[in-house]
C-alpha cells in the first residue's frame, strides 16, 4: 500500500511540476496562453487527483497494525462498497465488525480494506469470522489479516456458531461463499481411520440439519446441528485439533459435553475431516 501511495503521489507531483513549468512559460510569453492554458488546467487537475488517490490508498495501509497488533477475530456484521476502485481493479470495502481479542470483551469497530483483483470481490460476507490484528494503543484501529491462518482455538465458539447460523439461514450459496464445506459423516466413518478424541467445546447453532443439507430423510432432517471443537489422536498418534458442525442423531445429544471422550473418524492425512463416529458412541 505504501508503494501505491508513493507511485500515485510521485506521478501527481510530476504532473503538477510540469503544469507549474508551463504556467511560468505562459506568464513569460503571453502569446502562448491559448496553446498552454488548457494543458496546464488538465495537468494540474489530474496531478491533484493522483495525489488524493495516493493519500487515500496510503490511509488504507495497515501494515504497522498487522506487524505489531494483537491477534484476534472478528465477525463481519456488514459489508459496504465504498464506491472506490483503485487501478480499476481493487475494490475498497467498509466492514462493520464485532471484534474479539484475548482478555477483553467483544466490541464493534469499523475498518476499510482493499480486495485485490476482481476474483476477491464478494470474498467477505456478513456472518463470516475473519482473522484481524488490533492496534494495542488504539483498539478502534482494526486490520483484516487475511494472510494469517485462523486456528480452531482462536475464534470464540459462540461467534462461529452464530456465523454458521447466519450463513446457512441466508442459503447454501452464501454458506459456500463463506468457505463452509460439507462432507458426509457416513463416508468419513466408512472410509476413515478410527481413533478417539476429546470434545473441547459443544455449541448449538440453532439450526436443524435440513438447513445445511437438502434431501435428508425425515428422521434426520430435524436433527440439531452443533458446532464442536475436537482434539483427537491423528496420524502417528500426534494430537490434532479441528472444528466442524455436526448433525446430532436422535439419542446422542446426552454424550456431547465439553471434556467428554468420543470415538472419532478421519480421512488419513486429512485431520480437518475429523468427525464424531456415531456408530461407536454408545
Amino acid at each position: 500500500m505504501k508503494v501505491m501511495f508513493w507511485s500515485f503521489a510521485g506521478i501527481g507531483a510530476v504532473m503538477l511540476a510540469v503544469a507549474a513549468g508551463l504556467l511560468v512559460w505562459m506568464v513569460a510569453s503571453p502569446g502562448v496562453m491559448g496553446e498552454v492554458l488548457i494543458p496546464i488546467i488538465v495537468l494540474a487537475a489530474t496531478g491533484v487527483t493522483f495525489i488524493l488517490v495516493g493519500r487515500y490508498a496510503g490511509s488504507l495501509d495497515m501494515s504497522a497494525t498487522i506487524a505489531n497488533g494483537v491477534p484476534g477475530t472478528a465477525q463481519i456484521m456488514s459489508v459496504q462498497d465504498t464506491g472506490v476502485t483503485i487501478n480499476s481493479l481493487n475494490m475498497v470495502v467498509k466492514l462493520n465488525l464485532l471484534v474479539t481479542i484475548p482478555g477483553a470483551p467483544s466490541y464493534t469497530a469499523e475498518t476499510r480494506t482493499m480486495l485485490s483483483g476482481r476474483t476477491q470481490w464478494g470474498a467477505l460476507q456478513p456472518g463470516m469470522t475473519i482473522p484481524v490484528k488490533v492496534d494495542p494503543k488504539d483498539p478502534s484501529r482494526v486490520a483484516v489479516d487475511i494472510e494469517r491462518g485462523l486456528s480452531p482455538s482462536e475464534a470464540p465458539p459462540e461467534m462461529v456458531a452464530q456465523a454458521i447460523n447466519q450463513a446457512y439461514s441466508a442459503g447454501p450459496a452464501v454458506a459456500a461463499q463463506a468457505g463452509m464445506k460439507q462432507m458426509k459423516a457416513a463416508d468419513i466413518i466408512r472410509d476413515g481411520v478410527a481413533t478417539s478424541g476429546t470434545l473441547v467445546s459443544v455449541t448449538p447453532t440453532g439450526l436443524t440439519a435440513d438447513k445445511a443439507a437438502a434431501g435428508l430423510p425425515a428422521h434426520e432432517a430435524d436433527d440439531p446441528l452443533v458446532f464442536i471443537v475436537l482434539k483427537f489422536a491423528g496420524d502417528g498418534g500426534a494430537e490434532q485439533t479441528t472444528q466442524c458442525a455436526v448433525r446430532v442423531p436422535d439419542g446422542k445429544a446426552a454424550f456431547l459435553a465439553a471434556g467428554a471422550e468420543v470415538p472419532v473418524a478421519y480421512l488419513a492425512g486429512r485431520p480437518e475431516t475429523a468427525t464424531i463416529d456415531w456408530t461407536r458412541l454408545t
